[in-house]
């Protein structure tokens, strides 16, 4: 049985998975390779009891990425990981036998609701976290950008401007102008690219500053970080042993791939 838990954007919302079986493991087999968010979908709503579903597809990320883990935590055989590093602190290797229930069990929730609003330029703005439905549309922008990059090369003008065009649509992703006049899906993306487009550089900037800082105090799930493009999952604090004088402590990055959470045969 695997426990049930709360979602971190929405702390009201309980989210209750079952074990998968072999047949939805060989389902979970023909997805393409690439399309990760896309498996992740498919894998939270195929696992989820009938009557508490919940679109996995309006979860956010960070929602997502905490249910991929706690499944693992509960059906894993063996949740200890060996996490051998060089302490900074006193020079020595320390062999760190890491239980990864203290990442799972030690999630955040969200403070509040899922979304921020913010003045820009004389109007209202509203932030919200990307959702997998968010993930899956910007996967499939980022398949077709590598396809121009194997072959114009990633130096090329037109992988660049590609790339620029993506960064432009994670932004465009989060953020809402009130558009309420406008009814239709297609034409308030429309408003809204052409609104941020018609930006200067630097009016650009500033409003890029201010979506990430609302995405910050939205911060839930496990603790995580961004370094060079991967995201990594934050250790709790270990202790160095060989430093008597003071406490002092490392915390550790694990890298993170959704893929490597959804079993396979």
């Amino acid at each position: 049985m695997i426990p049930p838990f709360s979602l971190p954007s929405n702390p009201d919302q309980k989210i209750y998975l079952r074990e998968a079986t072999v047949s939805d493991a060989i389902d979970f087999a023909g997805v393409d390779e690439g399309h990760e968010e896309e498996v992740t979908t498919l894998f939270l709503n195929r696992l989820q009891l009938p009557e508490h579903y919940l679109d996995a597809g309006k979860w956010t990320a960070d929602d997502r990425r905490l249910a991929l883990f706690w499944y693992f935590l509960h059906t894993a055989r063996d949740t200890v990981a060996p996490l051998p590093y060089d302490c900074r602190h006193c020079g020595q290797r320390h062999d760190w036998l890491l239980d990864l229930k203290a990442l799972g069990e030690n999630y955040k929730s969200i403070q509040g609701k899922a979304e921020r609003e913010f003045d820009f330029e004389g109007e209202k703005i509203i932030v919200r976290p990307l959702t997998g439905a968010d993930l899956e549309e910007l996967e499939m922008l980022y398949l077709a950008v590598d396809e121009v990059g194997r072959k114009q090369g990633k130096t090329s003008g037109a992988y660049k401007k590609e790339l620029a065009r993506i960064k432009l649509q994670e932004e465009l992703l989060v953020l809402n102008f009130p558009l309420d006049v406008v009814t239709d899906e297609t034409e308030r993306r429309q408003a809204k690219e052409k609104k941020v487009l018609a930006l200067t550089s630097s009016q650009f900037a500033g409003l890029v500053e201010q979506v990430e800082a609302k995405l910050t105090e939205m911060e839930h799930g496990l603790e995580s970080v961004y370094a060079e493009g991967r995201l990594y999952l934050l250790t709790p604090p270990h202790v160095c042993p060989n430093t008597k004088e003071r406490e002092v402590t490392t915390r550790l990055r694990i890298p993170f791939r959704g893929i490597d959470y959804i079993p396979g045969i």
